[in-house]
Order: structure tokens, then sequence, then C-alpha cells
């Protein structure tokens, strides 16, 4: 007979250890990432202003098909796939001046923190970004 998995960790006298009740790795190395790049993280409550006062433009990072599945109220879609092609369609809207919010699904996704160092690299520095994303609530 075989014994395999956990039923050989417990023949072998081994223990698992037990789960952290810490977040996830995940989200911390992100929202990390995102302020080591030099982005400032916005937070939930503050990106529903920025939504509702209409005082940034705020950038869907995520494919095309999920953006059309469902996107914050006054998003553009600018996927981090297909910056390039997509681009030359959101430039007018990028040279308006208004500053920057980019976001993706959560905060297990890093499509925002790309799709903000790329409109860095093209010239359209300091974008916010909203970690929690669609997942934000």
């Amino acid at each position: 007979m075989v014994v395999s998995g956990l039923c050989a960790w417990m023949t072998a006298g081994l223990r698992p250890e037990p789960l952290s009740a810490a977040p996830p790795a995940t989200e911390v190395t992100l929202r990390g990432d995102v302020e080591a790049a030099g982005f400032e993280v916005v937070d939930t409550a503050r990106a529903r202003r920025i939504a509702e006062t209409g005082s940034h433009l705020i950038l869907d990072a995520r494919p095309r098909e999920q953006f059309a599945g469902g996107h914050l109220p006054g998003a553009v879609s600018l996927p981090i796939v297909d910056f390039e092609q997509t681009l030359p369609e959101v430039l007018p809207l990028l040279s308006s001046g208004l500053p920057l919010m980019v976001y993706c699904t959560g905060p297990r996704c890093d499509e925002a923190l790309r799709l903000a160092i790329r409109l860095e690299e093209a010239g359209f520095p300091g974008a916010a970004v909203y970690v929690d994303g669609m997942m934000g609530g």
C-alpha cells in the first residue's frame, strides 16, 4: 500500500505548519511595490470620491473583455496587454492634464502598477494606483 499526501506526513511523524492569519504576501507585496515604485496608493473611500467628482482620469488596466463586464464609473479602458495599440485612442484624454488613477481587478493583480509604469515611461507620470480595484467594493 502506498501512503501519500497528508497521511504520509502523519505516518512519518511530521505535522503540517498551522496557517498564519497574516494577509497574503501578494497583497502586502503589491501595495509595497506600488509605494516602492513611487506611486500613490489610493484607498476605496478616496477612489469613490475620485469617481464621484471626476477629479481624475480613471484608467482600467484590465483586458477589454473584463472592462465590458463592468468597470468603475467614468473609467476608460487602457489594457496593459494592449498598451501600444490602445494608447493612441486614449492619448487625447491623457493630454487633458487631469491627474490619473489606474486600477485593475484587485490586490492580487499587478496590471494597474504595470500600467502606471508604462504611462510614466510614455510621459504621463504620477498615476495614483487604486490597489483594491474592482474588488474594493
